[in-house]
């Protein structure tokens, strides 16, 4: 999976008027709601960026974070690739306890304003890595070709205890191309949204190495929970063995620092995984909730849990719209139930073939873009 548990930015097309089944139970099957918008977008610009996890912050915002972030333009006929935003790029907008997001995000630009005609900026800085072919050379274009790139890929976000700083997991990342990449590191982050600045910058809990070697699924730590002064990372472990892992620590700089303190353990009672998403409670979800991909075209099961080691109780399962086209995977699933009503999830993901986001003037199937579905759950 090209982004991990990664990460998108937020909307509903703005030409349409969304609509929500009824609450009643777990009436209804997914519904697909449309593409995840950003101010920065027209019917000719559009941001096919990757991933999409969001936190509802103290100041009634929900914050995104998503993966890398491509724009297309058109021109001259066609649609082209004018732009890429490496590892991350963020948003935000108001919103209300339960409803899906009004309209379209406003670009986040860390240590500037935040205004309507912002534009998409990186989010977190670059890392420094290697080749994973033990020769030592850096993972840049001039040692590895094109489409290299040396990524931060946020694995997470979650309000820390002193509910001002946001608690930022990622891992680093070697790209070699579309399907080919090498993770190589572990850290965190700690955004100050009040401020909006880094407390604390990058950090590499676990350091990448000069021979590219890569680090084990199982450490790449994300879906951050924190409860009661700890917080818990989930990772998997896939295919020879197959787990989720849990893994809490105190939620202390300190402790997130030190490599000891994270000690994966494996959890029961669901099922193996290349791709969850889990997430806190919220106004009309009261436990928390895992999002579990079950196959190759959109298959999911969800579980829910009053503690963040479980038990988990299984409480839907379905398919994802338009997950099973062949010529448009779909990756990077996030939960955001902040969004949510009740017996209802909002999922976020990466829609390969979907179009650009705004399809009114220019319409295609051949673009990348994160589009959003409301599935039933008994949760």
């Amino acid at each position: 999976m090209r982004a991990g548990t990664v990460l998108a930015t937020a909307l509903i097309a703005l030409s349409a008027t969304l609509v929500l089944p009824a609450a009643a139970g777990a009436a209804g099957g997914p519904t697909f709601l449309g593409p995840l918008l950003s101010r920065a977008e027209t019917p000719t610009t559009s941001w096919g960026r990757d991933g999409g996890v969001s936190l509802a912050l103290p100041n009634g915002k929900d914050f995104w974070i998503f993966g890398d972030t491509p724009r297309y333009q058109w021109s001259n006929g066609q649609w082209r690739l004018t732009a890429f935003i490496q590892g991350s790029s963020a948003g935000q907008r108001a919103f209300t306890s339960g409803k899906p997001l009004d309209g379209p995000l406003t670009e986040v630009r860390v240590g500037h304003p935040t205004q309507s005609t912002n534009q998409p900026l990186q989010f977190l800085a670059a890392p420094k890595l290697y080749l994973p072919d033990g020769s030592g050379r850096a993972c840049t274009k001039a040692n590895g070709g094109p489409s290299v790139e040396a990524v931060r890929w946020v694995t997470g976000a979650a309000l820390m205890p002193d509910k001002t700083n946001v608690l930022v997991p990622y891992v680093e990342v070697c790209v070699i191309d579309a399907s080919t990449y090498s993770a190589e590191g572990y850290g965190f982050a700690l955004y100050n949204y009040k401020t909006n600045k880094f407390a604390a910058k990058p950090y590499d809990v676990i350091p990448p190495t000069a021979d590219g070697a890569t680090i084990p699924t199982k450490q790449f730590f994300g879906s951050p929970i924190i409860k009661n002064g700890k917080v818990t990372f989930y990772s998997w472990e896939c295919c020879a063995t197959q787990h989720i892992f849990t893994t809490t620590l105190n939620a202390t700089v300190a402790a997130l620092k030190n490599p000891a303190s994270y000690s994966p353990t494996p959890t029961s009672g669901v099922p193996p995984t290349f791709n969850l998403s889990v997430t806190p409670p919220s106004k009309t979800h009261t436990k928390i909730t895992m999002y579990v991909l079950t196959g190759t075209a959109g298959e999911y099961e969800i579980y829910t849990a009053t503690a963040p080691t479980g038990p988990w109780t299984k409480s839907a399962s379905g398919q994802l719209p338009r997950c099973d086209q062949p010529s448009a995977a779909c990756r990077s699933f996030a939960l955001h139930p902040e969004l949510s009503p009740a017996k209802r999830l909002i999922v976020s993901y990466y829609l390969g073939g979907y179009g650009p986001g705004i399809a009114t003037k220019h319409p295609s199937h051949d673009l990348p873009h994160t589009v959003l579905a409301s599935i039933p759950c008994n949760c």
